[in-house]
């Protein structure tokens, strides 16, 4: 289990941390051996903090924001990062989706937003593979207070496959390891 630490953040909005307005800060979360680059939303009014991240490659900056400004108007902490190895996350090898190390960030993200100030519940939000991905949190895991699955791929994308990587030889297709 990673060990927790202070979280890094940078106010990137002008709103003030206690507005009707949620603040963006950019943080980091330790995941494995590499940091998961989120952005947190908050404070929030409730006690819940919604968790969010795409599916098998995408960025946070691919969308997320507006279900996680949705969240946060609503009034709850919102938690929507990327994986290790993508966007401005940390992690070797880029741009290869490594399922199990998929689901350990979800984890490490679920640890973080748990020790964000006034954070009683966790909600869950994925798309996609990402959708599949809280359903698998969901099924085990305790603790949870909801799970929200976008169009979710629940299946794996090939029998036995734990990564996918792009392989120079066919752009646009990925491979299963």
């Amino acid at each position: 289990m990673p060990q927790t630490r202070e979280p890094q953040t940078t106010d990137i909005t002008e709103a003030p941390a206690r507005s009707s307005r949620s603040a963006r800060m950019v943080t980091r979360f330790a995941s494995g051996d590499a940091e998961c680059a989120a952005w947190h939303y908050g404070p929030g009014s409730s006690t819940a903090c919604v968790v969010m991240a795409h599916g098998l490659g995408a960025i946070k900056e691919v969308g997320l924001g507006r279900f996680a400004r949705r969240s946060a108007a609503a009034g709850h902490d919102v938690l929507a990062f990327d994986y290790r190895g993508f966007g401005e996350s940390t992690g070797e090898p880029r741009q290869v989706v490594d399922i199990p190390a998929q689901l350990e960030d979800w984890r490490a993200a679920i640890a973080f937003a748990r020790g964000l100030p006034g954070v009683q519940r966790i909600v869950l939000w994925g798309t996609s593979y990402g959708g599949g991905h809280v359903l698998a949190l969901a099924a085990a895991l305790t603790g949870l207070a909801g799970v929200i699955a976008q169009v979710p791929m629940a299946g794996r994308p090939h029998r036995g496959a734990s990564r996918l990587s792009a392989p120079a030889t066919a752009p646009g297709r990925a491979r299963a390891d």
